[in-house]
């Protein structure tokens, strides 16, 4: 949680100094805006007295074309030529026109070094507009006269003095004052004044922006990139996760000593009476390959110092300890369940022996029965309180909860539940579906052994031998005793 807190604030920091550096760069910038009012009525309109209502639709199209008309070049070459000193590229980078349809208005912004600069061009710039909006209304009008007037001379004198005739000669004179008085139909409401404070840069604000883009990116980025991995990060939110106490953390590849702590939690839990019934405990995860066989092993090398251990391997899909630890791989847990081996067949030695009272390990493989054998019912619940009758500790080795069904017999067969989870695998989603399994099966959870990645630099895992590992009759002295 830290790690994160404090990735969300430097990006804060970082992108507000980043924009606080832009702003600087960018140097002092004067803006100054004019403002022109566009008149509704068009020429033909005032021509023949046009009674009809203007649109919303037509106030935006036409302002759309002055916006457009704004920008062209021609209007930057003629604000150029007036300024003297500036080219027509820099007056065209200079300005910045906007529409606002509520009210008929163009404004034109000017943004410059200097403020009396900034004035003058965005001025200029507008009465430009407005000569060069006049001129071409005024060519659109005489143009019209012209068609009228060749019309007239095609006519005959009889022709000319008709209804028509005079009418077109009225229309004539129409065009010709109206092109005599264009306006444009723009007209400068309101001229740019001398700017009092630059535009920009604003650093407070600047560096304000970008500390708040920063945190959002920051936080945005967590939560982001937790939702695409969803693992857990760290003992804290594996426990908070499964609703678990962490009963230790042990690194990657650690040796059987770092698991300590999480013995002292198993042989100090509630129901470890020493001189009575053992305890019996279900290792498992919320996902496959999260290393319960390896926990549940080193948790019982690691209690077997002072305690009597049975570690039973109940997962019939993966069983591994007879190969890994170089026991014999049948008879065992699949053969007591079906009648076909007993008790002492099926139980092997590893460490200590039978007459041992300060501790010892004994170990039952999974066997060479079906992949799918039933892991509860009647014989299952026998076996499992016979050897709490002989062991002060009963370790199962099952089959993640959170993957598959084929533990989910076992858990209110066993006093309690140990989970083990490895950081950077085990996702926070997952943690949860196990931490509601076992709330709906109705286990006991004790808590949980986190699987730490290895520091840098830590080597590979190294076992240490045990005396007397492997097949051997229970009961029988240990070596070199």
């Amino acid at each position: 949680m830290q790690r994160r807190v404090l990735i969300v604030i430097v990006a804060g920091l970082v992108l507000g100094l980043v924009f606080l550096g832009v702003a600087e760069l960018r140097g002092t910038k004067y803006s100054a805006t004019s403002t022109l009012l566009l008149k509704n009525p068009t020429p033909t309109d005032a021509m023949f007295g046009s009674g009809a209502p203007i649109s919303a639709q037509s106030i935006e199209r036409e302002l759309a074309t002055t916006e457009e008309l704004v920008g062209l070049d021609s209007i930057a070459v003629k604000t150029a030529e007036r300024l003297k000193g500036l080219s027509p590229d820099q007056v065209a980078n200079m300005i910045r026109a906007d529409k606002r349809p509520e009210a008929n208005l163009i404004t034109i912004e000017a943004i410059a070094d200097d403020a009396a600069e900034a004035k003058m061009v965005a001025n200029t710039y507008a009465r430009q507009f407005i000569a060069f909006r006049t001129a071409l209304r005024k060519t659109r009008l005489q143009e019209a006269q012209t068609l009228v007037e060749r019309k007239l001379e095609g006519m005959t004198k009889a022709e000319r003095k008709s209804e028509e005739g005079k009418q077109l000669h009225t229309t004539a004179a129409r065009l010709a004052a109206l092109a005599t008085l264009q306006t444009g139909g723009a007209t400068l409401v309101e001229p740019a004044s001398l700017p009092a404070s630059p535009s920009s840069p604003k650093p407070l604000r600047d560096a304000f922006i970008g500390l708040v883009l920063g945190i959002l990116a920051g936080l945005g980025g967590v939560l982001f990139f937790d939702r695409l991995r969803g693992r857990l990060a760290d003992p804290a939110d594996a426990g908070r996760a499964l609703g678990l106490p962490v009963l230790g953390v042990v690194p990657e590849g650690a040796e059987r000593t770092a698991y300590a702590a999480a013995t002292s939690a198993v042989l100090e839990a509630p129901g470890n009476q020493p001189g009575g019934r053992g305890q019996t405990l279900l290792v498992t995860a919320s996902r496959t390959g999260e290393g319960t066989s390896t926990t549940a092993w080193d948790l019982a090398e690691s209690a077997s110092r002072s305690a009597r251990v049975l570690l039973i391997e109940a997962n019939a899909r993966r069983p591994c300890f007879a190969d890994r630890h170089r026991l014999s791989p049948t008879p065992g847990l699949a053969e007591l369940l079906t009648g076909e081996a007993e008790w002492d067949d099926a139980v092997q030695a590893v460490s200590g022996d039978e007459k041992s009272r300060s501790g010892g390990l004994d170990a039952m493989v999974f066997g060479s029965g079906p992949s799918m054998a039933p892991l509860g019912g009647e014989t299952m619940r026998e076996i499992l309180g016979r050897a709490a009758e002989r062991y002060d500790l009963v370790l199962v080795d099952a089959p993640a909860i959170g993957a598959v069904p084929d533990a989910f017999p076992l858990v209110r067969e066993v006093d309690r539940i140990v989970v083990v989870t490895r950081l950077g695998r085990s996702s926070q989603a997952e943690a949860e579906h196990l931490r509601k399994e076992l709330a709906r099966l109705g286990g006991s959870p004790l808590g949980v052994v986190v699987i730490a990645p290895a520091r840098q630099g830590s080597g590979r895992r190294r076992r240490l031998p045990w005396p007397g590992r492997g097949k051997r009759p229970v009961g029988a002295e240990r070596e070199g005793a």
